[in-house]
């Protein structure tokens, strides 16, 4: 297989400290999707990660 789960998982403590809230968003086929998104003042930034790792390995990008 392609996709290989990461089990790390970065505390809501620790979104929340850095400006970013955590959403779980569900597909219409029932599938939960984990969305992270951190306001901004005039930017859209969209990061997709691709089939390996999670968000939490790409916390580095997300910082502003």
């Amino acid at each position: 297989m392609l996709y290989h789960p990461v089990k790390s998982r970065t505390s809501n403590e620790t979104l929340r400290a850095l400006g970013i809230e955590r959403y779980r968003v569900a597909t219409s086929d029932g599938t939960l999707i984990d969305v992270w998104y951190a306001p901004g003042d005039s930017l859209t930034f969209l990061l997709c990660h691709g089939n390996a790792g999670s968000n939490d390995d790409r916390l580095d990008q997300m910082r502003v």
